[in-house]
C-alpha cells in the first residue's frame, strides 16, 4: 500500500518504483491490478477508485524474451557447455575446450563453476590461465583438486545466445582412468544484495577416438602409453670398432609431435654416439622424415631423436644408427627405449652372443633376470645361423626367465 504524499492534478503521470527479490522457482507474470481511494477534507476517506488491471510489458529484459513483463520470473540457465581435449596420455599438459552459450544476458561478475575434474595432477592454483575468443572471462581461475572443481569469473557482459570458447591447460592424471561425468553451474551477478543462481548442468563430453586410443577424445579419459614390442640389436661386439645398432618397436597408441616430444634409446654406456648421428629407416615406414634431429650424448648414454610427424599405433617400425664400441670389453647394462612413459625392458643375453635379445613382449610381461658369474672365464656354442659370429671369452652371464601370459 502506498500513500500520496502530494497534491496531484487529475492528468499527472505519477511513476514510481520499489524493490523486493524474486522467487527462487520460475513463474509468468501474474494478473496485477491498481486500486486506490480519495482522501476528503478533514482526512476522511472517500469513494474508492475502482480496481483496474494494470497493462504490462511484452519486451524482452536480459536477453529473456517477455522477461519485463512484472513479476515474470525466469531461472538463468546454461543452454550449451561441450567440452572436449586434445591429450588422453596421463601426466600430459591436456589443453581443453569449453564452448558456452547462455540463455540470459551475462553480466560482469558472473561466475561458472566446472565440477567432477577428479584425480587431476594439476595442484591447488588461483592463478590457471584461461583465454577465450570474446575475451569476456577473467584472464585465470582457480583450481581446487581435492573437489575437482574449477572456477571461472566473467570480466565483461556476455549476450544471450552468444557463443564463447574457453581454454586453459590442466596436467591429467597419473594412471589410466574412464572418462569423469562432469557439470557446470554458476550464479548471474546482479545489482543489489543477490544472485540468481544457475542449476547444475551436465557438460556434454567430446566422444569418439583420439591418437589411437579407443575412447581417447573424451574429457580426461586417460591412457598410460605403452611399448606394445620393442628390440635392440648390434652388428660388432668387437672393442672400439664401429657398430651398428638395429632398433625396432610398436607402439600401443599413436605418438604425435605435441605430446611424445622425443624418442630416446638409454642405457648405451661405455659407447662413443657421434653429436649428430645419422637415422637410417629399414622398414619402410618413412620413420627419417617422422623422427628428426637425432642426436647422441655419450655422457648420458643416450641416442635421442624428436617426434616431427605421426608414429601411428600397431605399426611396426625399424631404423639403425651407428655407435663406436668401447675400449674395453663390457657386458652391457640393459638398454631402455623410452618415449615420455613408455618403457621396454631388454637383457643382454650372455656376453658372447653379439646382439641384445627382446625378452619383455606384450605389455611387460612378468619376467625375472639372474645374473651368474662363473668361475673360469669360457665361451658359448653358437648356432649354425650365426657362422659370421666370432665368440668371446667372458666370465658374466645374464638369462631371463618370462612367465606365461
Amino acid at each position: 500500500m502506498l500513500s500520496v504524499a502530494e497534491a496531484t492534478s487529475a492528468s499527472d503521470e505519477l511513476v514510481f518504483s520499489f524493490a523486493l527479490r524474486n522467487p527462487s522457482s520460475a513463474q509468468d507474470s501474474p494478473d496485477i491490478s491498481v486500486s486506490g481511494s480519495i482522501l476528503g477534507s478533514a482526512g476522511v476517506l472517500a469513494s474508492p477508485f475502482t480496481s483496474a488491471a494494470m497493462d504490462k510489458s511484452t519486451d524482452a529484459a536480459l536477453g529473456v524474451s517477455g522477461a519485463a513483463a512484472a513479476l515474470n520470473v525466469f531461472v538463468p540457465t546454461i543452454a550449451t557447455a561441450v567440452l572436449g581435449h586434445t591429450s588422453p596420455f596421463a601426466l600430459a599438459t591436456n589443453t581443453l575446450t569449453l564452448t558456452l552459450q547462455f540463455s540470459q544476458d551475462m553480466a560482469s561478475g558472473s561466475t561458472l563453476t566446472i565440477s567432477g575434474m577428479a584425480n587431476l595432477e594439476e595442484g591447488d592454483t588461483s592463478s590457471l590461465a584461461v583465454s577465450d575468443d570474446a575475451s569476456a572471462f577473467a584472464t585465470t581461475a582457480t583450481f581446487v583438486q581435492a573437489d575437482g572443481t574449477l572456477a571461472l569469473a566473467l570480466a565483461a557482459d556476455v549476450s544471450a545466445t552468444t557463443t564463447v570458447v574457453v581454454t586453459f591447460d590442466i596436467t591429467n592424471p597419473a594412471s589410466a582412468q574412464s572418462a569423469p561425468t562432469l557439470s557446470i553451474s554458476g550464479a548471474v551477478a546482479a545489482a543489489g544484495d543477490f544472485t540468481s543462481l544457475i542449476p547444475s548442468l551436465a557438460i556434454t563430453m567430446a566422444a569418439g577416438d583420439l591418437q589411437g586410443v579407443v575412447g581417447g577424445a573424451a574429457p580426461f579419459f586417460t591412457s598410460v602409453p605403452s611399448f606394445v614390442s620393442g628390440s635392440i640389436m648390434q652388428s660388432n661386439p668387437f672393442v672400439s670398432e664401429s657398430n651398428t645398432i638395429t632398433v625396432s618397436f610398436v607402439t600401443s597408441m599413436n605418438l604425435i609431435q605435441s605430446h611424445a616430444g622425443a624418442l630416446t634409446v638409454s642405457g648405451l654406456e661405455g659407447f662413443t654416439i657421434g653429436a649428430s648421428p645419422s637415422l637410417t629407416d629399414i622398414s619402410s615406414t618413412d620413420l627419417e622424415t617422422v623422427l628428426a634431429d637425432p642426436a647422441g650424448n655419450s655422457d648420458a648414454d643416450t641416442w635421442v631423436a624428436g617426434i616431427d610427424g605421426t608414429v601411428s599405433q600397431d605399426v611396426s617400425y625399424a631404423f639403425q644408427f651407428s655407435v663406436t664400441n668401447p675400449t674395453t670389453a663390457q657386458v652391457s647394462a640393459p638398454p631402455n627405449l623410452a618415449s615420455r612413459g613408455f618403457k621396454y625392458c631388454r637383457i643382454w643375453k650372455g656376453g658372447a652372443n653379439s646382439r641384445l635379445q627382446d625378452f619383455a613382449r606384450a605389455r611387460a610381461r612378468s619376467h625375472t633376470h639372474t645374473q651368474r658369474t662363473h668361475a673360469r672365464p669360457h665361451t658359448h656354442t653358437l648356432p649354425t645361423v650365426a657362422p659370421t659370429h666370432v665368440p668371446t671369452v667372458h666370465s658374466l652371464c645374464y638369462t631371463c626367465v618370462i612367465a606365461k601370459p
